[in-house]
C-alpha cells in the first residue's frame, strides 16, 4: 500500500507535465532580414520604334558629304538654317523689252536664311549683261540690269531637295547703252540710268541632297513700278532662266 501511495503522485506530475508541454505554443520564426538589397531586373535596350531621335543618312564609303547636304554630319536643320549661294541667271526679253534689248545673262549672288525648314527668305543681287538688239537707224542698243530682289521660296517637300516655288521683288537698275553713241541731250536722255521696280514668280527643283544644284525658271515684269514718260517707257515681261549652288549653315 505504501508502495501505491508513492507511485500515484510521480505519475500525476508526469500528466500534468505532459499537458503543459502539450498546451506551449509553437516559437515563430524569425523576421525576415530587409538589410539584404533586392534584386533589380536588367534594363531593356531601348527598340528602334521607342527612339525619338533622328537618323541622319550615311554618305557613301570614301564619299565626302556635301556642306548642308543632310548626309554631312554637322548638318542640323535646327541650327543650320542660313544659305549662301551663286547662280547664273539667263533672261529672255520678251515683246517690246525684246526690242530694246537683247538676252541677257550674268550672275547672282544669293543669301537665305530659313525662317521655318521648308520656307526661306532670301536676297538676290548680282549684275546681268545684256546683248545689243539692232535698232531701225542700224544702231545696236543694250539693256545691263542690276538687280536687288527680295524673295520668298517654299520648299513643298523637303528643305534640301525637291521642287519649290517663289514670290521676289525689288528693284532693277537699268544702264543703257546705245553703239554708236549720241552726242548731245539726246544721247544722254538715251542712256540715262534707270531704277525700277519689279515682281516675279516662279518655280524651281533642287536635284538632290547629295548634289543640290538648284534649277529655276521665272515670270517677270522687271519695270512695274517708276515708269517715266518723258523716258517713253514701255511696260516690259521676260522670262528668266538659272541655275545655282547653295551652300547651308
Amino acid at each position: 500500500m505504501r508502495r501505491l501511495f508513492t507511485i500515484a503522485p510521480l505519475a500525476l506530475a508526469g500528466i500534468i507535465a505532459s499537458a503543459h508541454a502539450a498546451a506551449k505554443p509553437e516559437p515563430e520564426p524569425p523576421p525576415p532580414n530587409t538589410d539584404e538589397p533586392l534584386a533589380t531586373p536588367e534594363p531593356t535596350p531601348p527598340s528602334a520604334a521607342d527612339s525619338t531621335k533622328p537618323v541622319l543618312p550615311m554618305a557613301p564609303p570614301g564619299i565626302e558629304p556635301l556642306p548642308g547636304a543632310p548626309t554631312d554630319p554637322t548638318t542640323n536643320e535646327a541650327d543650320k538654317r542660313i544659305g549662301v549661294g551663286i547662280d547664273a541667271l539667263f533672261l529672255f526679253p520678251i515683246g517690246g523689252f525684246a526690242r530694246d534689248t537683247g538676252p541677257l545673262a550674268g550672275p547672282l549672288l544669293r543669301f537665305g536664311y530659313r525662317v521655318i525648314p521648308t520656307v526661306e527668305l532670301a536676297m538676290r543681287a548680282g549684275y546681268v549683261f545684256g546683248t545689243g538688239t539692232e535698232q531701225g537707224s542700224g544702231a545696236l542698243a543694250k539693256f545691263d540690269i542690276l538687280p536687288v530682289w527680295l524673295e520668298a521660296r517654299w520648299l513643298i517637300l523637303d528643305p534640301f531637295y525637291g521642287p519649290y516655288l517663289d514670290l521676289a521683288g525689288g528693284m532693277n537698275i537699268f544702264v543703257p547703252t546705245i553703239t554708236p553713241p549720241i552726242a548731245g541731250a539726246a544721247g544722254d536722255t538715251i542712256t540715262k540710268i534707270r531704277q525700277r521696280g519689279g515682281v516675279s514668280a516662279g518655280a524651281g527643283y533642287i536635284l538632290s541632297p547629295s548634289f543640290p544644284i538648284d534649277i529655276r525658271v521665272q515670270a517677270l515684269l522687271p519695270n512695274l513700278i517708276g515708269e517715266d514718260t518723258k523716258l517713253n517707257d514701255k511696260r516690259y515681261v521676260a522670262v528668266a532662266a538659272s541655275a545655282g549652288y547653295t551652300f547651308q549653315f
